[in-house]
């Protein structure tokens, strides 16, 4: 803590300014920032601020340095870091890569929401070129996108450290936050975070900001098969089925049907068997066709494609009762085109309820909508994969 009363007491004053401001501009950043008890330190490892995801770390000397408008930017800044965990995400990734890829993401974040920029760190972050080039990037697409060994080392354009406190010792020893290293720790407060990003896009409410990708990504994830069922049952509908009884009720004497979903019509699933699509991203492909059968039973088409569908091999259909194989042989693994199933299926005159094509995502399509619904289910692959027609989910198994 500094030992200048005056610096401390301007440094008090700046920073409840930078609230109220927040609190009258920008109630999702206020109502994070006011979680977090503030800490004033000489020597933050971030020159300027940083956090170890409960407290807000400031330098007081240099905090009263910058103009109001950065004053509150910067409480703003190591927010995002925890909003967006950065703290709890990196794995073994290159820790200074990866700040300097949440600083990006940071300051683009800051400028779309009409924040003032940080001048420390817009010196620093402009030796990668224009960081609006990143915009539309997460921070682990920006960190893949970074060179593996990013020059600067925490100096400024100038070539001068934080010898003087001027905050560009920000990039030295992994960033301006303090990561939890204790695994139940750092998943505790990552849970912490998101249920905070959430009741802060509550307190919000309807107004806009790029924020909201981050309430988005907070909420909690319906498991994909649950997802898939959902969408089936939606779109086909169902019945109750007598195939089989309801044993809840048997001990009673009372004959009810099961309450198995009966899909009515045909379900065509469509496999990419590409050579971009891995052994194991095909083992969990053919996990979900199966554990669909099991819920709903059907006619049922499987058809594995890359370029193309050239034979009946690679089209198999499997009738309501029919038993699918124990084991599927992989056919194909050459280019990706995901024309080819959906000619396959006009060709024969084939009109299933709905199709479900899995893939990787890298490919192309010119067909055009079929006269059914498309759900693409994109395996770890591109999440950046936009359908041509219908729409997507993307699964990211273990």
């Amino acid at each position: 803590m500094s030992n200048d009363k005056a610096t401390l007491d301007a440094a008090q004053t700046a920073f409840i300014r930078a609230r109220i401001t927040l609190m009258a501009s920008n109630p999702f950043y206020a109502h994070l920032v006011m979680k977090m008890p503030l800490m004033w330190m000489e020597n933050v490892p971030g020159g300027v601020s940083a956090t170890d995801g409960t407290s807000l770390i400031i330098n007081p000397n240099a905090y009263v340095k910058l103009s109001k408008q950065e004053q509150v930017s910067v409480l703003v800044h190591e927010v995002l870091h925890c909003a967006a965990g950065h703290l709890f995400r990196r794995g073994n990734r290159d820790a200074m890569r990866w700040n300097t890829a949440g600083d990006i993401y940071i300051a683009n974040i800051i400028e779309a929401d009409n924040l003032a920029p940080i001048a420390i760190s817009e010196q620093f972050l402009a030796q990668f070129g224009d960081r609006r080039a990143f915009a539309s990037m997460t921070t682990d697409q920006i960190y893949d996108a970074l060179p593996a060994q990013p020059q600067g080392k925490g100096k400024s354009k100038s070539g001068q450290g934080d010898e003087q406190g001027d905050g560009h010792g920000h990039w030295q020893e992994g960033g301006c936050y303090h990561e939890c290293k204790d695994t139940a720790e750092r998943s505790q407060k990552d849970a912490q975070w998101k249920q905070a990003v959430i009741e802060a896009g509550q307190v919000a409410g309807q107004a806009s900001g790029a924020w909201r990708e981050l309430v988005k990504a907070a909420m909690p994830k319906l498991p994909f098969h649950l997802k898939l069922y959902e969408y089936l049952n939606h779109g086909i509908g169902g019945d109750t089925t007598w195939n089989s009884l309801n044993r809840r009720w048997l001990w009673q004497g009372t004959y009810l049907p099961s309450d198995t979903k009966l899909v009515m019509g045909r379900v065509s699933f469509m496999v990419d068997t590409s050579g971009s699509m891995s052994a194991n991203q095909l083992q969990l492909v053919f996990g979900y066709i199966r554990s669909f059968r099991d819920q709903h039973p059907c006619q049922l088409d499987i058809i594995q494609c890359d370029w193309d569908v050239v034979d009946n091999a690679q089209h198999k259909v499997y009738d309501e009762h029919e038993q699918l194989p124990d084991k599927f042989e992989i056919i194909g693994r050459g280019g990706t085109c995901f024309d080819a199933p959906f000619k396959r299926l006009r060709e024969k005159k084939i009109e299933p309820k709905v199709a479900i094509y899995y893939t990787d995502g890298y490919g192309t399509c010119s067909e055009k909508a079929p006269p059914y619904p498309v759900l693409w289910v994109v395996v770890r692959g591109d999440r950046t994969f936009k359908p041509p027609f219908g729409e997507v989910v993307y699964v990211n198994a273990n």
